[in-house]
């Protein structure tokens, strides 16, 4: 009876497991989608800080915008966040 419950017991924790690690990989590809839209927007804030209809007080503001990109793209760099392919 008692390497019943034991088994039971590894089922459930595999099974547990089996829910993390599916969990795990929706985050990990939602962070890198995520990522990919700030690589894109801060694109895009740079195109108009360089275009010539851009003025000084908006300038100011979309040098801080660019820096908050910038952060939060530096943040999965330095936890060490490296892309997976995905195996087919």
């Amino acid at each position: 009876m008692k390497s019943r419950d034991n088994i039971d017991k590894i089922k459930t924790i595999c099974s547990e497991l089996g829910d993390r690690d599916s969990q795990l990989k929706i985050n990990a590809s939602t962070l890198w989608v995520i990522l990919d839209k700030v690589d894109i927007t801060a694109e895009l804030v740079t195109s108009i800080l360089n275009s010539k209809d851009c003025t000084v007080a908006a300038s100011y503001m979309l040098n801080d915008v660019l820096k908050n990109l910038e952060h939060i793209r530096g943040e999965a760099t330095n936890r060490g966040c490296k892309k997976v392919k995905k195996h087919v």
